[in-house]
């Protein structure tokens, strides 16, 4: 059944490919097939040529001592679609995932190396390539090439370091970090960064001449640095005798559309503690609009220049989002859904907003367990059962598209 199921996943990437070679890394089932199937991703990516697919099964990484570079770091040097299973499609995890989203559970991660460097970098040639899928660690994710897709991944960093880059896609992640090397003299062009929950947005000291920021999710925690599902959110943190703030909002003095974002705070306590750190600034350049915010002591005043957003008293929290501030029932990532009646539904903001607010609204809502955007089988089975070997039985796929 193993053998079918997996097979099957290569049909469904080959109908969205058809121009294109699929090629696997650590798919285990028999036969193998040469030019196709790779026990490491290095050698797929050796073999492959620009505008093939890359699928990397749950247990590999992409970074590794195969790679001949500093500190084995994965270095993507021509136009790759890498894709792996997503994150929290197992409903037995901690917290809690989502069910009936992959046929198998696990995914692949983008690798942990030496800490003087990153597991993986995008550089010249890989322009039109995209990543999706995977888990990324907390370790970063390298831009050094421009027209760079970082769609529907887990806890990761999207470093940009000193190049100059246009479109670069941030879409659909989960726990996504953005940082970098300070250096104005590079210019990004394009930038947008939409439908991602956002834990740390320290952007570096460069020159962004146009992008959006739309349609995230920014969760300040002002007591500890959880949100009472176990996952990590902004906040201030403390490490050998200094506080380092994550809840900056910093635009770079930039040329941004930041619109219809969702700004909530939580504590243990009570929401009356006000303990939010949100502070917009860097947006002289910025059109601010139809964002959503909780009202505190420390962010009650939007930036000079915006127009048309909301705040909203503590008091109503519990309104907004399906599992927030208490998480409940709700599964790890669909408890920032919004709720029937939501304030910060399209309906209740001001009128001419574009789409709901947060990471589930506008053109691209966020994707249950960071799910790649191609079809999947969620379900397998049998309605004949157990049979002895060597009888034919019938099998039945279960498929979706994930767009």
């Amino acid at each position: 059944m193993r053998k079918i199921f997996l097979a099957a996943i290569v049909m469904v990437i080959t109908v969205s490919n058809a121009n294109a070679t699929i090629r696997r890394v650590g798919f285990t089932g028999i036969p193998q097939i040469a030019g196709v199937d790779y026990t490491n991703f290095y050698s797929a990516h050796q073999a492959a040529a620009a505008g093939d697919t890359i699928y990397v099964y749950p247990g590999k990484t992409l970074a590794g001592p195969e790679w001949p570079t500093s500190f084995d770091r994965a270095e993507i040097s021509k136009k790759l679609i890498i894709i792996s299973k997503g994150y929290w499609t197992d409903s037995t995890s901690t917290p809690k995932g989502n069910a009936a989203l992959q046929a198998s559970k696990g995914t692949a991660t983008i690798g942990n190396v030496n800490s003087a460097t990153y597991p993986l970098y995008f550089v010249p040639g890989s322009a039109g390539s995209v990543l999706m899928g995977f888990n990324g660690e907390g370790e970063s994710v390298a831009i050094n090439e421009s027209n760079i897709t970082i769609k529907r991944n887990y806890n990761l960093i999207v470093y940009l370091n000193d190049f100059t880059v246009s479109n670069l896609t941030v879409e659909g992640n989960y726990r996504v970090w953005f940082a970098g090397n300070d250096n104005q003299n590079n210019i990004y062009t394009n930038v947008i960064i939409k439908n991602n929950f956002i834990y740390q947005f320290l952007l570096p000291l460069k020159t962004y001449s146009s992008g959006v920021i739309t349609n995230n999710t920014w969760i300040s925690n002002g007591q500890d640095n959880r949100d009472g599902s176990g996952d990590l959110t902004m906040s201030y943190f403390y490490n050998n005798g200094v506080y380092y703030d994550r809840s900056n909002i910093d635009l770079k003095s930039g040329t941004w559309i930041f619109q219809n974002n969702l700004m909530l705070f939580y504590t243990s306590a009570d929401s009356a503690t006000n303990k939010n750190y949100f502070k917009i600034i860097g947006a002289t350049n910025s059109i601010v609009s139809y964002n959503v915010a909780l009202k505190s002591g420390t962010f009650t005043v939007w930036p000079g220049t915006a127009t048309n957003n909301v705040f909203l008293n503590p008091s109503v929290v519990s309104t907004i989002c399906e599992g927030f501030p208490a998480m409940g029932a709700r599964t790890a990532d669909d408890k920032y859904a919004l709720k029937a009646g939501s304030p910060a539904l399209k309906v209740n903001l001001p009128a001419g907003s574009p789409s709901d607010a947060g990471m589930y609204g506008g053109t691209s809502p966020y994707k249950l367990g960071m799910i790649p955007s191609i079809p999947t089988i969620y379900r397998i089975s049998s309605p004949q059962g157990n049979n002895p070997t060597g009888n034919t039985i019938q099998i039945n796929l279960s498929t979706r598209s994930n767009n």
